[in-house]
């Protein structure tokens, strides 16, 4: 807690992880972003990594002093992120086999933690808290779900670790989006949509989970996977993946680049979401 300058810009998609999506031909180092909510002629926009994947008041929560307790955002930073950065960077280069057991363990952390810790989480947890408690305030709401969000690492890391992971190369064409959720969770043929619901619990239910570690590489995890491999897939796979990332995002998608694949990727979603 820092009374005098607490940190109320939470970051729920760090930084650090959105730099690695940056154009490289902008010399400010900014990224392209997608707002599913408007129209594609509208779009993208060249934003700072600083300037997106992060909301308000996020993590904050009121002591009984007024004072504003930015604990939450201080220990992503310390304790999830941080910890995370050089295994990425492994993960890229050289891939899952290159790691050391405490570097598998700060990425299934880090992973843990991304998938409980965005604007999207806290609102399915909302609305399941109401299921059960019509009454609860929105303080009592906001409270339960930090202290849900901080048990997440040390619940589900171990699950995670146990997947078959894989790095998948993209062919030098494609480029791989991201999003304001940062992970997608996908069927075995990826081309069934898959509800949006927080945690690791339910992977027997689908059978791959996919995190882009930047444009070219993204991180397979699957009960199915052969541990430890690195693949290189064909464009038409590497567009699925990025239509279901972008399928499954809240509202705002990342990418490297503004090309017709991402165009494409967004008129075909704004078509399904008309239909439906």
């Amino acid at each position: 807690m820092n009374a005098r300058n607490p940190r109320r810009n939470n970051h729920y998609t760090p930084r650090a992880h959105l730099a690695r999506f940056v154009d490289p031909t902008d010399p400010q180092r900014r990224l392209w972003v997608y707002d599913r909510s408007k129209p594609f002629k509208d779009q993208p926009k060249l934003r700072h990594p600083s300037q997106v994947g992060k909301a308000r008041d996020l993590y904050v929560l009121q002591t009984d002093d007024s004072t504003i307790d930015d604990e939450l955002e201080r220990w992503f930073s310390d304790e999830i992120d941080s910890p995370a950065a050089s295994a990425f960077g492994s993960l890229i280069s050289l891939g899952p086999s290159s790691l050391s057991a405490e570097e598998r363990r700060a990425v299934a952390r880090y992973l843990a933690a991304q998938d409980v810790r965005t604007p999207a989480s806290r609102d399915w947890t909302r609305v399941e808290v109401q299921k059960q408690n019509p009454a609860e305030t929105e303080a009592g709401f906001q409270r339960a779900w930090v202290e849900w969000i901080r048990g997440a690492p040390d619940r589900l890391a171990s699950q995670i670790e146990q997947l078959g992971w894989k790095v998948i190369r993209a062919p030098s064409n494609v480029s791989f989006l991201t999003s304001d959720i940062g992970l997608a969770k996908v069927t075995k043929d990826l081309t069934a949509s898959v509800p949006f619901a927080p945690g690791w619990s339910s992977i027997g239910g689908y059978r791959h989970w996919v995190f882009p570690l930047e444009p070219h590489s993204t991180l397979f995890l699957s009960p199915g996977v052969s541990d430890g491999t690195i693949e290189s897939a064909k464009s038409d796979a590497c567009r699925q993946l990025n239509y279901r990332m972008f399928e499954q995002a809240l509202r705002y998608v990342f990418g490297s680049h503004r090309d017709g694949d991402v165009q494409s990727v967004f008129s075909q979603s704004q078509q399904l979401s008309s239909m439906g």
